[in-house]
């Protein structure tokens, strides 16, 4: 899906990469890191190739790799979570006591 969506939207993704600063030389020296001056089928079982390695690439708007991203997200929740529980649990656990 995220494929499809980077190939789908308008303008081209190494340009956007390379910011608004860039020449073409700038634009092509990215299309090439990137791996989007090959053909789209070659470059769809290269990105599931590293889909199945757990590397989900690197995220554009926050320059880090899209696992780190989704990690901190996941801590953040599992912190929210804890936070939110924690009382409840311990109030659990005081009115067991007090009933056992």
């Amino acid at each position: 899906m995220a494929f499809l969506l980077m190939h789908l939207a308008p303008g081209n993704p190494a340009s956007i990469i390379a910011g608004p600063e860039a020449t073409a030389d700038d634009v092509r020296t990215v299309e090439q890191q990137l791996g989007l001056d090959r053909p789209l089928p070659i470059q769809l079982v290269q990105w599931y190739g590293r889909l199945l390695r757990g590397d989900l690439g690197s995220s554009i708007f926050l320059r880090k790799p899209v696992t780190e991203a989704i990690l901190d997200r996941v801590n953040l929740v599992g912190d929210v979570l804890r936070d939110r529980l924690d009382p409840q649990i311990r109030s659990l656990q005081t009115d067991r006591q007090r009933a056992g």
